[in-house]
């Protein structure tokens, strides 16, 4: 009890001591009465414990009370600061807010606040408003009431039309990097198409001067004979060059579609024909290349008394074997000038005459040529 009474006055000296309002000091008194009135019970229930006093007024019941008294008169007397104006200092801050009760009636209203009709205050339960451009209109539920405040977004707003200029600008210097960026693409492809037409032209070029010539100076269904043959030649050696500039290997079966092309032609313009085309696996190009001009070259040999022509061509891994055989008035001949275009290649050629012309080619996948 004397721990109790002693840390109650000095806690009573201290707040006098540091109060700086002279009007709470000449109050002082309450409190001081208050106190007096505290150590006056606690003596009579010193005195008379156990009596009819002490059951009517317990010690903690009277304690608890006079302890929210004496601090509620700290407050009186202003040993506490406190706001006591709430409605002039709400009006006074510098915050756009305003305090409605549940029906939407303004209770408190800073200065900044904005008027706004009950409809929009009712809609911003659900999510917060634009109330213009640049002001956001939020609402919180509190008790028997409604806090609203608004919210000034204009500094958020022009940031937003900058970063909306630098991404406008952005893309713009984006579109003028895609559009150099394509047309270095064009220009590159144009190269590109342009060495590969050269190389068509250039590979292709007895080929195409054949079929002039022979348009002029052969008879016309002769010409358009032969001008087929070689057509298909030079449609399908096309291709094969246009592969070669994408992979050095393909598929064997485009030279089993050239094989076929030229023979589906031969047949077309009255030569018999037959064939078995098995190609598996991948070869080199230049390998594809070379075998079609050599069958190429036969055919131009032949041409102008073949009567029928059975074709055998087999791929498999690294071997490449063509064998054909072929009927008609024709003699026997040499391929000297082809085998000097196939010395990079192993190359085995064999060409017999008895009723029918025999020609045999066989050679090793180039795969290491490039």
């Amino acid at each position: 009890f004397i721990w109790i009474l002693f840390l109650g006055i000095l806690m009573l000296v201290e707040l006098v001591k540091k109060c700086t309002n002279h009007a709470s000091k000449r109050k002082i008194w309450i409190p001081m009465l208050i106190t007096i009135i505290w150590l006056c019970y606690a003596g009579i229930y010193i005195l008379y414990r156990n009596t009819i006093f002490t059951s009517f007024f317990p010690l903690a019941m009277v304690f608890t009370v006079l302890c929210i008294i004496l601090w509620e008169s700290f407050v009186y007397i202003g040993l506490f600061p406190t706001n006591t104006m709430h409605k002039e200092l709400f009006e006074a801050s510098t915050i756009a807010a305003k305090i409605t009760d549940e029906d939407y009636n303004t209770i408190y209203s800073s200065k900044y606040a904005i008027n706004v009709p009950v409809g929009l205050m009712i809609q911003s339960e659900e999510k917060e408003l634009l109330i213009d451009k640049d002001t956001k209109m939020k609402n919180e539920k509190i008790l028997n009431g409604h806090f609203l405040w608004f919210e000034d977004i204009s500094y958020m707003n022009s940031l937003l039309e900058k970063s909306k200029s630098l991404q406008d600008k952005l893309e713009d210097e984006n579109e003028l990097l895609k559009a150099e960026a394509s047309l270095r693409t064009r220009e590159e492809t144009v190269k590109a198409k342009s060495s590969i037409y050269n190389q068509i032209s250039v590979e292709l070029k007895d080929q195409i001067n054949y079929i002039s010539d022979v348009l002029e100076t052969e008879k016309e269904d002769i010409a358009l004979k032969k001008a087929a043959i070689v057509g298909a030649y030079i449609k399908r050696k096309a291709n094969l060059i246009l592969l070669s500039h994408s992979s050095y290997h393909i598929d064997a079966s485009e030279l089993g579609l050239c094989f076929r092309e030229s023979l589906h032609i031969l047949e077309a313009v009255g030569i018999e024909q037959g064939s078995i085309l098995k190609c598996n696996g991948t070869i080199h190009v230049s390998s594809a290349k070379i075998v079609y001009d050599f069958f190429e070259d036969v055919l131009e040999k032949c041409m102008d008394s073949l009567e029928s022509i059975f074709v055998n061509l087999y791929v498999n891994e690294s071997i490449i074997s063509l064998k054909i055989v072929m009927d008609g008035d024709i003699d026997l001949f040499e391929m000297d000038e082809f085998l000097y275009q196939t010395k990079d290649f192993e190359t085995d050629i064999q060409i017999k005459k008895d009723d029918s012309l025999y020609v045999s080619f066989i050679t090793t996948d180039g795969g290491d040529i490039e």
